[in-house]
């Protein structure tokens, strides 16, 4: 199992491996973002955050998971099968 590594082995790397959440500047140091950019995701509810009272945390597995599912190929690689998704149709009125 990998874990969030900023490549730079600093003391951000040692925080995320020794606590299961962080705090936003603590996130936006690992991750190698900018604050704005968390923000954004936050925002577009992109990556999952629990708020408690001013406190907004996010779970390092959570956050994991997350940069996991935009994981793209490489080239030369197969394609990764297609999920099956559901879609919604639209109800559509018809007159006759």
């Amino acid at each position: 199992m990998s874990t969030i590594s900023s490549g730079n082995g600093g003391d951000a790397d040692a925080v995320a491996a020794a606590r299961l959440y962080l705090r936003p500047d603590e996130l936006v140091a690992v991750l190698g973002i900018s604050r704005r950019t968390l923000s954004k995701w936050q925002a577009k509810r992109l990556v999952p955050f629990r708020r408690i009272g001013r406190a907004v945390l996010f779970s390092v597995k959570e956050v994991q998971a997350t940069i996991d599912r935009f994981s793209v190929a490489a080239i030369g690689e197969p394609k990764p099968s297609a999920r099956h998704t559901t879609r919604k149709r639209r109800m559509t009125k018809t007159t006759g």
